[in-house]
């Protein structure tokens, strides 16, 4: 038998791959969509980039004021660079607004202004009548030889394309890295499974079909073979499992739905003479085939293995002896 260590293990780099690929395109996208970028493109207030959903701009703040004396719900602000000042309204919480008003604090923003990137909305002016006198009171002459404009610059979408851009690229690339380390440690598991299957039938090591030659039992697409009373799985997890202490056995058919979504796993149970219970995870093949192959292996336990109830039908026979045999 010829130990293939990478059984199971190649399509875990595949798809770990694909994932961390998909992660670098992720990253590629967020990067298309950045403030600089759209500037970079000319789009800067107040020129835009206008498709059927969205009218996209960028503005270099130089100042930022949060506008007090309103009664309006959301906090009107004001921001300005050389030319203009342009009124809208953000939530103060907003991350980018804070990240200006603390450069402002600091001092750095009128020499080092932020670009930010929104979507252009028309917006009443209604809530805004006063905005211009209350910023002037605040800031006397910031109003002067300066264009002042109220029209509603989105900052929350765009704060939550970027946030959603870092978290999909996150997301994607730990979930492939979990893919690759779950290779590694398939391909550990499988080393050690071949290991201790040669040290338990050195014999299989000196001839690749010994094991189909030499089972009394086998399914190959399942990867289930019944070599000298030993139930060898090969499958989503690898066994060896001496059948001579099996009492109980039976097959579990469990479907899980998800939307329009269904999923078929098969785990076989075997219940040893001291009461544990084992799971056994055949390899995945199609659901017709597999649940007419393991049933065809009950078959085989039955007539084999006299002392083994075979089937969940037993389920109460298997009890009754468990309780005799004094187990809660």
């Amino acid at each position: 038998m010829k130990p293939n260590f990478k059984r199971g293990v190649i399509s875990l780099v595949i798809y770990g791959l694909l994932l961390l690929s998909a992660a670098g395109f992720f990253q590629y996208i967020a990067t298309q969509s950045t403030p600089e970028k759209l500037a970079s493109q000319g789009y800067v207030y107040p020129k835009t980039s206008d498709t059927k959903t969205s009218s996209k701009t960028t503005f270099a703040v130089k100042a930022i004021y949060r506008i007090k004396d309103t009664k309006y719900g959301k906090a009107p602000f004001v921001m300005a660079d050389d030319k203009s000042l342009l009124a809208t309204e953000a939530k103060p919480d907003l991350p980018i607004i804070k990240k200006l008003e603390e450069a402002q604090e600091k001092g750095t923003l009128a020499t080092n202004p932020i670009t930010i990137m929104g979507e252009v909305k028309e917006l009443s002016s209604v809530p805004f009548q006063n905005t211009r006198n209350s910023l002037e009171k605040q800031e006397p002459g910031v109003t002067d030889n300066k264009e002042f404009e109220i029209k509603k610059l989105d900052l929350t979408s765009v704060a939550n394309v970027e946030s959603t851009g870092t978290t999909m690229t996150a997301l994607t690339a730990l979930t492939g890295v979990a893919f690759l380390a779950y290779a590694v440690f398939r391909y550990a598991s499988n080393k050690r499974f071949y290991d201790q299957l040669l040290v338990t039938f050195p014999e299989l090591g000196q001839d690749d079909q010994a094991l189909r030659k030499g089972a009394t039992y086998y399914e190959k697409h399942l990867g289930v073979y019944v070599y000298k009373d030993q139930l060898i799985v090969m499958g989503r997890k690898n066994a060896i499992v001496d059948l001579r202490d099996i009492i109980y056995s039976y097959v579990y058919k469990e479907t899980r739905r998800f939307n329009l979504y269904k999923t078929v796993k098969f785990v076989v149970y075997l219940h040893t003479k001291d009461f544990k219970r084992l799971a056994v995870f055949p390899a995945k093949h199609t659901v017709k085939d597999t649940e007419a192959k393991l049933n065809r292996l009950m078959e085989y336990l039955d007539a084999s293995y006299p002392q083994m109830l075979v089937g969940f039908d037993h389920k109460d026979e298997y009890m009754a002896l468990k309780q005799a045999a004094g187990r809660p």
